[in-house]
């Protein structure tokens, strides 16, 4: 079925504010291959990337000592909280 065709018979189903349009920058075949071809490395330089992130987000916020107090605060809270939560559902 060509396009305008194609377009005529959607006009007729979807009425008269159907739009539509054709997006010239899109990518053709080839280049849609290419890019397939390339997305192994570029998963692979983006879980490296997180990996380092990540080691270095963690080493930030263990020698952060009021981090550390923050999350111990945290824990007792949340801890009580839940105690007294299943204390209070029986």
């Amino acid at each position: 079925m060509e396009r305008a065709v194609a377009v005529k018979k959607l006009g007729k189903l979807l009425g008269k504010h159907f739009g539509f349009r054709v997006n010239s920058r899109a990518p053709d075949a080839e280049e849609r291959a290419e890019g397939r071809q390339l997305l192994p490395a570029l998963d692979v330089d983006e879980k490296q990337a997180e990996t380092a992130m990540e080691a270095r987000r963690k080493a930030i916020l263990a020698a952060d000592l009021e981090y550390q107090d923050l999350v111990a605060a945290y824990q007792v809270a949340r801890k009580r909280r839940r105690e007294v939560a299943a204390m209070t559902s029986t």
